[in-house]
This record gives C-alpha cells, structure tokens and sequence, in this order.
C-alpha cells in the first residue's frame, strides 16, 4: 500500500511540475484587448438594458474564436422580451468586436458571427428572488442557437421551453415593423 502511495505522488509531482513548465505566462495582447472591448460594452448594457455582468470568458487559445458572457436581469419577462434582448445583446457584442480593428488580428474568424457568441441571462425578479417557476429563469444564445428556458417541475434543473436560431428570432423580430411599413 505503502508503495502504491509513493507511485501515485510521485507520477502526480513530475507531471505538474512538467504542466508548470508548458504554461505561457506571457501577456496575451487579444484577450487583453477583448477584455477592453468586453469592459466597455458591459457598462453601456448596464445603463441601457439594465443587464449586469456575472461572468466573462473567451473560448480557445489563440486566436480568440469564441467570446462568452453571462448577465443578470432583474425583471421577469415574456419569451417576446426574451428574444428582443437576446437579439441586441448578440448584435451589441458583434458590433463591438467587429468594429475594433485592435481585435481583428487576434480573431479566428473575421467577421465575428452569432456562432462565435455565447450569451446567458439569468433572469430574477426585481428583488434578487427567484422568479416564479412557470416564468423564464435563463435565456441564451448559445453558438447561434436561442435557449428560453423554465424550472422544471422537479426543480432539479431547467428545461428548454423553445429553442430557435438567431436568424429565425431576427425574422421574428422584423416581421412587425415590415407589417407596420
């Protein structure tokens, strides 16, 4: 037994002291600029949408072929709201990163699209409670698919009320002020 301890610490000290050893610590200058990019446009959704920043992040290394936001919205919605948000914050966040020319050449792709996006907004009452289990809880745009979502009846997780495409909620979104017209 003995000797099995020692093997495990030791196979467990080499292979981090060789992880240590592969970890660039060196400033990335994409994800310090998508950090500036990101910083700005979250206090102009705060003071435009009320949506406040719970969590940031972008996916793989370099280049940047992914940018990941979470926010907290303190008014229960109607899935028509829901969408209206998810649509500008997804439009508002391309449009800040496809128009900083600082980003571009840390970009996988250029122009950013509603695939290189996650987006999820935690919905609460006015309060900071919980909404009421038959309204919206979270919303998101997860890689250009739009996720309304419930609590389940067991309470143990959410479920999905409607799932669409960023395009298909666009349209939806267009098709009243084309009627208007």
């Amino acid at each position: 037994m003995k000797l099995y301890v020692f093997v495990a610490l030791t196979l467990l000290i080499v292979s981090c002291g060789k992880i240590s050893n592969d970890i660039d610590l060196s400033p990335n200058p994409g994800k310090i600029i998508a950090f500036e990019i990101a910083k700005e446009l979250f206090f102009k959704l705060a003071k435009e949408k009320q949506l406040y920043v719970c969590e940031y992040g972008g996916g793989g290394k370099k280049p940047i072929g992914l940018i990941h936001c979470g926010l907290n919205y303190y008014k229960p919605i109607e899935i028509e709201e829901a969408r209206e948000l998810l649509v500008t914050t997804t439009n508002q966040l391309l449009h800040a990163f496809n128009e900083d020319v600082r980003i571009h050449p840390y970009l996988s792709t250029y122009p950013f699209k509603p695939e290189n996006v996650q987006i999820r907004i935690f919905l609460y009452n006015a309060d900071g409670s919980l909404c009421a289990k038959e309204k919206l809880h979270a919303i998101s745009n997860l890689r250009g698919r739009l996720d309304y979502m419930n609590e389940c009846p067991d309470k143990r997780w959410l479920q999905k009320v409607l799932v669409e495409t960023f395009e298909e909620a666009e349209a939806k979104l267009k098709a009243p002020m084309q009627q208007a017209i």
